[in-house]
């Protein structure tokens, strides 16, 4: 009852070819070739969003996941020292995940605002 699986020395079947281009890469290519950058398209477009832009802020959202990775915090929190009082509470090892609803109810407010 030894050996499970492929034997060795078989040829590749199903699968990504070998030397076969990232998904992503391509849409990062794709991206560049346009001289498209999804943040600068949300900053320009922020004044005039409205709550009929919702499906077009998504998108514009989801692109930035792509293309921009999530930073990790530089440092971890120091560790409290035995006998001392803490004055300060505890900070936060992660930043805070990006909201869109709370993007867009701020886009409706600031809508509104102007109305």
């Amino acid at each position: 009852m030894g050996d499970i699986g492929r034997p060795k020395g078989l040829p590749k079947t199903g699968g990504r070819q070998k030397g076969t281009k990232n998904r992503q890469l391509d849409l990062h290519e794709a991206l560049e070739r346009l001289q498209f950058d999804p943040i600068n398209e949300m900053v320009k477009g922020f004044p005039t969003f409205g709550p009929e832009d919702k499906v077009k802020v998504d998108l514009l959202i989801r692109l930035t996941e792509f293309l921009y990775p999530r930073r990790k915090p530089a440092d971890p929190p120091p560790e409290p020292v035995a006998n001392s009082v803490s004055i300060l509470k505890p900070t936060q090892t992660e930043p805070p995940a990006f909201d869109p609803g709370a993007f867009l109810d701020a886009l409706e407010a600031n809508e509104k605002g102007r109305n």
